[in-house]
């Protein structure tokens, strides 16, 4: 099994427990501070830098 390196909605809604918008919001903040495009994807390392999380404990949710 492959895991994946990039971050979806999803996998924040069931980390945090919140709503699909707020995951979302929560997607857009990262790719605002590390100047991504719309387009490109959130990777689960820079996600886990920017809200200071342990990617292991992470990756249990994923």
């Amino acid at each position: 099994m492959t895991k994946r390196r990039v971050i979806r909605a999803a996998d924040i809604e069931a980390f945090f427990g919140i709503g699909t918008r707020q995951a979302r919001q929560y997607i857009s903040d990262v790719r605002q501070e590390f100047q991504k495009q719309k387009h490109q994807p959130v990777t689960l390392s820079e996600f886990c830098r920017y809200y200071n999380i342990s990617k292991d404990e992470f990756l249990e949710i994923m």
